[in-house]
């Protein structure tokens, strides 16, 4: 993968970016430029064009947006490169708010092919297949492509866990975890099954043994199936012999048997057959009939062909002599009909002089028969009324602009004296609107004053009252004070113990009225209270109305009057406005009218001006037409046209059709007359197969007086195989039937049938038996083979079980490797040692280089999982090893580049799909002095003449001397800006 170009817009500091890789293609080059120029944002937008992620996992895409870009317009990065030989573009737009909207835009992302075809469309779709097509992953090319800031010395001071995440992720080595994985899954599997095979051997020897007889062994359970299977098979052949006594006893009888049915059956056939012989003998006059019949058929078989071809040429004659005179009417019509035609075109030819006249005629008058001298005539009047209508409407045109500039002239409305009035109105509400407040605060004064009048002469009042109440009061504590200091609670007990109509327990008076107890004075006390709280409260609010600060203003009335007239006034003064911009949206509307009127009137006066001239070509055209033409209208010349195009093409379709019928009538004559000839002579040779047929017919009958003419037909048609079948096959039966008495009559024994019912019924015993023993013969024989089967597949499970138990013993030994159980490390640890191993060998080639053979890169030797992927650094100069910890700044940066560009080959050579041409390398340069700087900077020289573009970005200023290729990225006002300088550009 090498890049082409890189577009940048609204990206980190760049608003508007192009960067043309085309000039340091193969090249090694530095990018400089400023702290915060936008350096590393260049490797960042690389990275999410491809991968749609940052450059480094600390910086997320949010970050890549420019942050004076517009909230209207969207970041894109558009990345050219090219791939095996094709070009391909992809864009990606960043996701962003647009405006002041909270919806978010979301991402989009399109790559195209070199002819600028749609691949894919969508974020995910687009990662997906460029990291198809780079066979890469986002970590992947972080390692092999680009070294990010800072992150490339990561993997040499990683921990061993961190260095297996990382080489995992790298070199995919998940694969033999999974591989691990399946084969730990298929021993489980297998396990079970061999288990599973052990239950189901035992279960079939259950089968077969009782459980007191089974053995854990496989081979004592052999032996004693082995014994069980003996034993049926000696069981099978006492009952095989049984089987065959019982059936030559049976085949003897059946042979009794069948003697006597054979004699008996012969015995009914020769009565049959004497009978049989009897009914045919009966049928020989009619078969002698037949024989006659068939004589006489034969021999007028011979003149069968003579017959029916007299009767069929007879028929063919006839027809032939019918067919010979229509042949002969119609050729007398064809050559009728020949005659006229050459006459007619004889004719025809005489006009043909005038003919090729009218064709030269309309040749010449055919380039005036278009549509243009069809309506030239009317487009001539047509343009001469346009002309008359525009000049007339150019005139009213003309008049209504004159009014109109007379009429604006008169309208003495501007712009700047609306906006005066309009100011004097807004003065006027101010005015209106201070009068209003001043209003709203007369009528609050002048009711609080009211409020407090009222205030005071109800306080007033109540002083009054309270001070009558209090005398009130005095007269009743007087009269209390005359009872002699009496305890008024103990006078209120006694009133309580009264009752009317009772003595009173201390005068002993009858009662005749309970009086009322001493507690007047608190109801008044009581009213009193009540009083002096309102008092209070009513001096409280007088005391708040005469502390409001309330100004001095006039009164609320002449206030009122004021306000109506400063309405009457605004209301005026509106309507003033709105006449005035009534009037000067009049005007306004006149100035737009008398603009259009003045194009209107200068478009009127071109088209006449262009019609005039239309007019004068048309009438020139039309003269010429004219001239050459002699007719003076098209109308006339196009019927003198269509006439003469009439009479040619009339004359040219009579001569053709005359012509095509003068052929068609000859060929016609000519075939007419071989077809006659044909006929004639056909006619004639039927003749003579007739006459030679009819004389061997009159020969036969004059020699076969017995044979009629009528019965020729009727013997003929006679079927004489089948009558001669007939006959023969009768002669035959009749000599097989009298055979057949003469040999069953020798073998005859005894010329009577004897009775079987007593040896049949000794025949059905005996089957019976047969029956029963075969069947138990069968059950014995299904036992066995039963046993043998099983006995068979038993023995073949066995040696199966045999083999797969030795397999799954060797996949045990195989899981127990891989899984590290037997002192060795596990699969995927050993993988991810032997790429550590690769990595570190390629690196110290560089290292040893940079660092004049001092150091090495050393796995730590040991398989444990925290240390197993621990790098030290050994140092040839004091014959130790230790930690890369203790390695200088400069020389830490030597170990990661050289473990880094390792890792970054390493990664390619192992996945053969990879292509990377270019590695970018992000800072650490400045902790190097001026002599490890030149061995690191040879170091990529030397792996770029491998055909790599190499970038580096850095600020040491050394670097600017040493690489020719310089990508400056400057900075002003917060947008930055690259600038290529290589040594062809000086």
């Amino acid at each position: 993968m090498r890049p082409i170009s890189l577009e940048l817009q609204y990206i980190g500091p760049y608003e508007n970016e192009t960067i043309d890789f085309k000039d340091i293609n193969q090249t090694l080059f530095l990018i400089s430029g400023k702290t915060g120029s936008g350096k590393s944002m260049i490797f960042d937008a690389i990275t999410h064009a491809l991968f749609a992620t940052a450059s480094t996992s600390l910086r997320g895409t949010e970050s890549l947006r420019s942050q004076f870009a517009p909230s209207t317009e969207p970041s894109i990065i558009i990345f050219t490169f090219m791939y095996r030989g094709k070009t391909y573009k992809v864009e990606r737009r960043l996701r962003y708010f647009r405006g002041t909207n909270t919806t978010e835009t979301p991402p989009e992302s399109s790559i195209y092919n070199e002819f600028g075809e749609l691949i894919e469309n969508g974020l995910t779709k687009v990662t997906s297949f460029i990291t198809e097509l780079l066979q890469l992953s986002a970590t992947q090319f972080r390692q092999i492509g680009l070294l990010p800031q800072g992150e490339f010395r990561k993997f040499l001071v990683a921990s061993s866990s961190d260095k297996e995440e990382i080489l995992k992720a790298l070199f995919r080595t998940e694969r033999f975890n999974e591989l691990y994985l399946k084969l730990k899954k298929d021993h489980d599997k297998d396990k079970q099954q061999i288990e599973m095979k052990h239950a189901l051997i035992m279960n079939q020897f259950s089968q077969v043994l009782k459980e007191e007889e089974q053995s854990t062994s496989f081979k004592e359970n052999l032996e004693r199936f082995h014994t069980i299977q003996m034993d049926a098979r000696k069981e099978l052949q006492e009952a095989e012999e049984s089987y065959q006594k019982t059936l030559e006893s049976k085949d003897v009888l059946s042979k009794e048997i069948q003697s006597i049915k054979e004699n008996n059956d012969r015995v009914e056939t020769y009565f049959k057959e004497k009978d049989n012989l009897e009914l045919l003998l009966q049928q020989k006059s009619v078969i002698d009939d037949k024989e006659s019949k068939l004589s006489l058929s034969q021999k007028v078989h011979t003149i069968k062909d003579a017959y029916f071809n007299e009767k069929e040429y007879s028929n063919k004659v006839k027809d032939s002599k019918s067919r010979v005179n229509e042949m002969r009417l119609v050729l007398d019509e064809k050559t009728s009909e020949k005659k006229k035609n050459d006459s007619e075109f004889k004719d025809l030819l005489n006009k043909e002089p005038e003919i090729n006249e009218y064709k030269v005629r309309a040749k010449h008058f055919s380039k005036y028969d278009t549509e243009e001298y069809r309506s030239i005539e009317q487009d001539i009047h047509n343009l001469l009324v346009k002309q008359e209508s525009e000049s007339k409407s150019l005139e009213i045109k003309k008049e209504e602009l004159t009014g109109l500039e007379v009429s604006i002239s008169k309208m003495n409305v501007t712009d700047e004296k609306l906006r005066k009035s309009e100011a004097e109105l807004f003065s006027i509400k101010e005015n209106l609107f201070t009068l209003q407040n001043e209003l709203e605060i007369a009528k609050e004064s002048e009711q609080n004053k009211r409020e407090i009048d009222d205030l005071t002469e109800t306080i007033h009042s109540l002083e009054l009252e309270i001070e009558e109440l209090s005398l009130t009061i005095e007269k009743q504590n007087q009269e209390v004070q005359s009872l002699n200091n009496l305890n008024v609670k103990s006078v209120n007990e006694m009133i309580a113990h009264l009752e009317a109509g009772k003595p009173c327990v201390v005068c002993q008076q009858t009662v005749a009225q309970i009086p009322d107890t001493i507690d007047f004075d608190e109801v008044l006390y009581s009213e009193l209270e009540s009083k002096q709280k309102s008092l209070d409260s009513l001096k409280i609010k007088l005391g708040i109305l005469s502390e409001k600060d309330l100004k001095e203003t006039r009164s609320s009335k002449d206030l009122e009057t004021e306000i109506l007239k400063a309405e009457k006034e605004l209301a005026q003064r509106e309507s003033q406005i709105a006449s005035e911009a009534r009037s000067l949206e009049e005007k306004q509307v006149l100035e737009v009218r008398l603009n259009e009127l003045k194009s209107e009137v200068s478009a009127f006066a071109h088209g006449i001006d262009i019609s005039k001239r239309e007019v004068e070509f048309l009438e020139k055209r039309f003269s010429q037409f004219k001239e050459e033409t002699n007719f003076d209208d098209f109308l006339h010349f196009k019927d003198a046209l269509n006439i003469m195009e009439a009479d040619i093409d009339t004359f040219l379709k009579n001569k053709k059709s005359l012509e095509d019928k003068r052929q068609t009538l000859t060929l016609e004559l000519t075939k007419l007359e071989s077809q006659l000839e044909s006929a004639e002579f056909k006619l004639e040779t039927e003749r003579n197969i007739l006459d030679e047929n009819s004389q061997k017919v009159r020969v036969f009958l004059s020699k076969n007086s017995e044979v009629s003419v009528e019965d020729l037909e009727t013997l003929i048609e006679l079927d004489n195989d089948a009558l001669k079948t007939e006959i023969e096959t009768y002669k035959n039966k009749v000599a097989q039937v009298e055979s057949l008495i003469l040999h069953i009559k020798k073998d005859i024994e005894v010329f009577e049938v004897v009775d079987l019912t007593n040896k049949l019924s000794e025949e059905r015993h005996l089957n019976e038996s047969i029956n029963i023993e075969s069947k138990r013969l069968g059950q014995l024989e299904s036992r066995l083979k039963s046993l043998d089967g099983l006995y068979k597949k038993i023995e073949n499970e066995i040696e199966t079980y045999k083999k797969e138990e030795h397999a799954f013993t060797e996949l045990v030994k195989l899981v127990e490797l891989l899984g590290g159980k037997q002192g060795t490390p596990t699969l995927s640890r050993f993988v991810l040692v032997y790429y550590l191993e690769r990595i570190l060998s390629q690196a110290n080639i560089r290292l040893r280089k940079m660092t004049n053979g001092r150091y090495e890169l050393r796995r730590r030797e040991t398989y444990r999982s925290d240390q197993a992927l621990h790098i030290d650094v050994f140092d040839y100069f004091n014959n130790a090893r230790r930690s890369v910890a203790t390695l200088s700044g400069g020389e830490s940066f030597q170990a990661a580049l050289a473990l880094a560009l390792a890792l970054s080959e390493i990664i390619q050579h192992e996945s053969g799909s990879i292509d990377m041409d270019m590695l970018l390398i992000d800072e650490g340069f400045g902790t190097l002095d001026e002599e490890t700087l030149k061995v690191a900077i040879d170091t990529l020289f030397d792996l770029q003449k491998s055909g790599k573009m190499i970038g580096i970005i850095s600020h040491v200023e050394e670097l600017k001397t040493m690489i020719g290729n310089v990508l400056y990225v400057e900075t002003l006002d917060e947008r930055s800006r690259t600038k290529l300088v290589t040594p062809l550009s000086n």
